[in-house]
């Protein structure tokens, strides 16, 4: 383990329900959205990450909050924006930054070169990234209701969907609803997916639709970081996940952020701890990325409520089917005259 973390914070050369007692829909054994037959090899065993992009030396980098002089040609950010590096590495021999819009939160991949030579110096001001290290990153504590009001009749929440280890089919018809509710809305709907590497490379062809449905406009994809392994480290049904003393955060997080990055996709600021289980010392190991841990307070499958400003946790790996169900029942029942009059809103985490 001693080389693979050295790897993955020194010089990263790579390509391309906690402890609770299962619900009756829940098969006898099985935890809320977990697989454990499904872990697959230890990091070790990966001679590189897939994805058709060369990345190295991932490391954490604080860089100089800076105002864009001219717009980004790729349409992320608009001339004026403040945006600020948090990460450095290599993707195919070019050295590129991961940045982030100190105000909207959007994140980005570009040319180091290119924010140097296209920006100045932003003049200091309050922004809302600053808010969140105040109320979050800097103070250790977990993002879990964002919102608890929204303009009178409507409701915002933000969906959020767990890709965990699994061997099970994934559950490909309730992103079609989302694509088909975008659709009747004449607006993509906004989707938080907490990716696992794991998952991605046992369902490469599952993640390239995710891919195909994010890049042609048909969900508007988050990238919610949910560590690479997601290890489970469980005794009977309690599991320590990332807080076992055998684990590394940071590998994990940085793990993720590279296969990311390798299949081309832009991972945002959040990251989820896999099966909301954390301690102070595992979320101090996520702030001091940079990143704002966010857990959920209404976790379906578990019977946790929709509410207005919720962030609602489901597993879209095929793992726990009895929280799709619900969620389906809820937007066919009660919800559904607020799904019907489009006074439902679906938010990104960074729009809350």
């Amino acid at each position: 383990m001693r080389s693979f973390l050295a790897s993955v914070l020194g010089v990263l050369v790579l390509a391309a329900g906690p402890g609770c007692k299962p619900e009756p829909e829940v098969a006898a054994g099985e935890r809320y959205g977990e697989d454990p037959d499904a872990l697959g090899a230890e990091p070790e065993a990966f001679a590189s990450f897939a994805g058709p992009q060369r990345v190295l030396n991932l490391r954490a980098y604080e860089g100089q909050v800076r105002q864009l002089t001219t717009d980004d040609p790729e349409g992320r950010f608009v001339e004026g924006a403040r945006v600020q590096a948090y990460r450095r590495f290599s993707q195919n021999e070019v050295d590129m930054l991961l940045v982030a819009d100190v105000d909207t939160l959007q994140t980005a991949a570009l040319p180091s070169d290119w924010m140097s030579v296209h920006s100045t110096p932003a003049v200091p001001a309050t922004s809302r990234r600053e808010r969140l290290d105040a109320t979050f990153r800097s103070t250790n504590t977990p993002v879990s209701q964002v919102s608890r009001s929204s303009a009178p009749g409507h409701t915002r929440v933000a969906l959020t969907v767990d890709m965990c280890q699994s061997q099970r089919p994934w559950e490909r018809g309730f992103f079609e609803w989302a694509i088909n509710e975008g659709v009747r809305r004449r607006g993509p709907l906004a989707i938080n997916i907490a990716m696992t590497g794991i998952w991605a490379r046992k369902h490469a062809a599952e993640f390239a639709q995710l891919q195909t449905w994010r890049s042609s406009g048909a969900l508007r994809v988050t990238w919610v970081n949910h560590s690479f392994r997601h290890p489970l480290h469980c005794v009977g049904a309690v599991c320590s996940f990332l807080t076992s003393p055998n684990e590394n955060v940071a590998s994990e997080v940085l793990s993720e952020e590279v296969d990311l990055l390798a299949r081309g996709e832009t991972p945002s600021l959040f990251f989820r701890f896999p099966g909301l289980v954390h301690n102070a010392r595992t979320v101090a190991q996520v702030s001091a990325l940079g990143l704002y841990t966010t857990d959920a307070d209404a976790w379906i499958a578990k019977g946790q409520p929709l509410h207005d400003g919720a962030i609602i946790l489901l597993h879209g790996n095929g793992n726990e089917p009895a929280g799709i169900t619900r969620f389906m029942r809820a937007m066919e029942g009660p919800w559904s005259a607020a799904l019907r009059d489009k006074t439902l809103e679906f938010v990104a985490l960074s729009d809350f």
